[in-house]
């Protein structure tokens, strides 16, 4: 890893088996538990300055300890609080004694993750912006800020996700730095 990169740590408690079967990396535990003073210690030398944070877990706004400059923590639930599961799929012929999701993940990193960033839809989503002032800003780009916004309003009546950014402007991964 060098300084300019970029680190995204997500931990879902409710991964979609589906997704990680599709190619997209995941780290299997024998843990149950990834604790804050460990994940602060893994990451206390990292070269780069630009690492997001995205924890999908209940209790998640305890992971509040990790924050530093460069960093951008979206936490799908306060200290206190549980965080909800999405759902899609149906039962099976009719019955509830053996439901059959068809798709299973964590409420926050499927609005976060799926819809936002990897769906595009958080593109240009910024509630500061006066639209009479300064337009939206749709340019095929989704940056951290942006998803979080695109998917606080749509859960925040079941839970109440929070955004630590310490990172200077908007965390935008993925796209070439100029030095």
């Amino acid at each position: 890893m060098r300084p300019l990169d970029e680190a995204m740590f997500i931990y879902d408690q409710d991964y979609s088996e589906v997704d990680y079967a599709n190619g997209i990396n995941y780290v299997p535990g024998n843990s149950s538990y990834i604790w804050d003073d460990q994940l602060r210690a893994w990451f206390a030398d990292a070269p780069t300055k630009r690492i997001i944070f995205a924890f999908d877990t209940c209790n998640a706004g305890g992971m509040k300890d990790l924050e530093s400059d460069g960093r951008v923590l979206a936490m799908s639930s306060t200290e206190y609080q549980s965080s909800m599961t999405y759902y899609l799929g149906g039962y099976n012929n009719g019955t509830i004694d053996s439901p059959i999701y068809k798709e299973s993940e964590g409420l926050f990193a499927h609005y976060f993750v799926k819809r936002a960033m990897t769906d595009g839809l958080g593109d240009g989503f910024n509630p500061l912006n006066k639209r009479s002032v300064n337009p939206l800003k749709y340019d095929g780009k989704v940056a951290i800020e942006e998803a979080f916004n695109y998917a606080y309003p749509i859960i925040k009546t079941i839970q109440a996700p929070v955004l630590n950014d310490k990172f200077y402007n908007d965390l935008l991964l993925g796209y070439q730095l100029n030095n």
